[in-house]
């Protein structure tokens, strides 16, 4: 889990059509979580 606290500059009806750096943060995170989490053969 990842969460980004920043500004949200716009809110869509669907958390995946929002952006801001809040969005921009928390996926960047997730995707390193997930590049960490990968079993090493």
């Amino acid at each position: 889990m990842s969460i980004g606290i920043e500004n949200k500059t716009f809110e869509g009806n669907k958390v995946t059509e929002s952006n801001g750096t809040a969005f921009e943060n928390s996926g960047a995170m997730i995707e390193f979580l997930k590049k960490e989490n990968k079993p090493k053969n």
